[in-house]
Formats: structure tokens, sequence, C-alpha cells
């Protein structure tokens, strides 16, 4: 399987391996200890960037999301951490992760979001998602890639 993201094809065993090799939850507690919006920050992300390894394509943070829409089978868009990490200027103004899916698999990402403070918007067959938090869509991302697979049905 391939993730597709910022015109980038990672192979889904390698994003696996990167985000085995760089720990989500560590990083996030990391910048919350250090100040979301602090050159601190700013250099806790910099002294991670050798572990993020393939995923340093992605703003840290959503990251963990975005790989696990694409283990659902959905197609994540564009994904930003709405410049929440550091003092740079940044283009959004909340995390936000835009993606299509078909209906089972967006089924089972509401399903789980709504649990995880992740809100969505529906908008012609794509979605958007969005957080005033950051970690919360490390919690969705967690809850979405321990979900079992969806059965597939043959036809005769």
């Amino acid at each position: 399987m391939l993730l597709r993201s910022a015109g980038v094809e990672i192979r889904w065993d390698e994003g696996i391996r990167g985000l085995r090799s760089l720990d989500e939850a560590q990083l996030l507690a990391d910048l919350a200890e250090a100040g979301w919006n602090t050159e601190e920050a700013e250099d806790v992300v910099e002294d991670n960037m050798g572990a993020i390894g393939l995923t340093s394509l992605l703003d840290p943070g959503v990251a963990g999301l975005v790989i696990a829409i694409s283990a659902l089978g959905g197609t994540p868009i564009s994904s930003c951490n709405g410049g929440l990490i550091g003092t740079s200027a940044n283009m959004s103004d909340v995390p936000n992760i835009l993606f299509t899916a078909s209906p089972d698999t967006m089924d089972r990402i509401i399903q789980q979001a709504m649990g995880s403070e992740v809100g969505l918007v529906f908008n012609e067959g794509y979605a958007e998602a969005f957080v005033d938090h950051l970690p919360n869509f490390h919690r969705l991302a967690r809850k979405l890639l321990d979900l079992p697979p969806l059965a597939r049905t043959t036809s005769n």
C-alpha cells in the first residue's frame, strides 16, 4: 500500500517504520512540555528529524493520522499542523487533514472521530478533519489503527 501526500508516494511499510522509530505520542508530550509556540518546540522538532524519516514530509502531529487514514483505504490530500509548533507563521489557523475515502471507510472514521474530539467537515466526497488540540489527531490515529480490517465481499 502506498501513502500519497504532497505528490510523494511513501510505501506503507516504510511509513510505519518511520512512525515506529519516532514515538509520536512522546514527540507531542515533548512539544507540550517545551510550550507549543516557542523556539524550544522548534528545537524539539529539529532534534527529532532523523527519527522522523520518511514521515518528515508531513508536519509533526499529523503524520500518525495521515498514515492511519491511508491504512484504512482513504486518500489523504493535504495536511497541516496549523502552525501550532514553534514561532513561524503558517497558512492555516487550525490543524487539518483533507482526505477522501469510500463511504464505508468514511463511516468508520466518523465513528472514531466523534470520541476523539476531532471535527469533520464534508464537501462533495471530501472530508476535512480539524482539531483545536493537536494530540487529538494522534488519539484518532491510534483508534483507527486498532480497528479490524473491513470484510471484503466478492461477487459471483
